[in-house]
């Protein structure tokens, strides 16, 4: 059967009315997918410049904080400072000892013969060898009480000290040379016993002259031995410390460690 003119024209024209829609959709949505790729490739690629950069601003902290600290420290610094603190120590055990001999010696060679001498006597510590009542009691009457109570101040303050000093910078001598060990304990032992001795001997003397009939003089006597017995084992103790030192210091120098 054949087709009306309308119905011809209906035909032609919903076809005509569709078909420029369909390009027009199709070219919407290709430039929607267009666009839409566009902004993604284009959010992509700036998310990826932006990770990178935020990556290479971060790289240095990251690199040091994946360690959780920073370069270490310098760990020289103990080693450095231990030689001059054991330096520091000799110097000061040095001056004690100075200081201490220097003031033993005044009291020996100076304060106790000028106190004998102008009493016109022997004052009882000048006697190595000890003494009896009879010595004692010479002296205690050539000194007299202004005598006497002048020989106590020297026991109290020189007579004290010089004793005390000595032992202490030998007790350094000995630590420095022998910081550990048997040897270093019976070296120690001469200084300290040679301070006991010395105001024990100081109190026990001056005992004595204060009663030399009924006091303590073979007490005296006997301490004042073992101080001068004493002060010889300390000479020969510094004797010893010195030529240890000097034969050390000449192994090193020869060991190419002193230049």
């Amino acid at each position: 059967m054949g087709m009306s003119k309308g119905q011809i024209r209906r035909k032609h024209g919903a076809s005509g009315a569709s078909a420029p829609a369909d390009p027009r959709a199709a070219d919407g949505g290709h430039a929607s997918a267009g666009g839409r790729g566009t902004a993604g490739g284009t959010g992509a690629a700036g998310g990826s410049g932006r990770a990178a950069s935020a990556g290479r601003g971060r790289s240095p902290a990251g690199a040091e904080g994946g360690t959780g600290r920073g370069p270490a420290p310098a760990r020289g610094g103990n080693d450095a400072g231990a030689p001059p603190r054991r330096s520091s120590a000799g110097l000061f055990t040095g001056v004690v000892v100075t200081v201490g001999v220097l003031m033993l010696l005044y009291v020996l060679a100076w304060t106790l013969p000028q106190l004998g001498a102008a009493a016109g006597t022997v004052i009882p510590e000048l006697r190595p060898l000890g003494f009896g009542r009879e010595e004692i009691a010479a002296a205690a009457a050539a000194l007299g009480d202004a005598g006497l109570e002048q020989y106590r101040y020297v026991h109290r303050s020189s007579g004290l000290f010089a004793p005390v000093l000595v032992a202490l910078g030998w007790l350094g001598m000995v630590t420095l040379a022998y910081p550990r060990g048997a040897r270093r304990w019976a070296m120690r032992a001469v200084p300290v016993l040679f301070a006991v001795v010395w105001v024990l001997g100081n109190r026990t003397v001056d005992a004595a002259l204060a009663d030399p009939e009924g006091g303590p003089v073979a007490l005296a006597s006997a301490l004042v031995i073992a101080r001068w017995a004493l002060l010889v084992l300390l000479a020969a103790q510094a004797v010893y410390l010195l030529v240890r030192l000097v034969r050390g210091k000449i192994d090193a120098f020869a060991r190419g460690e002193l230049v």
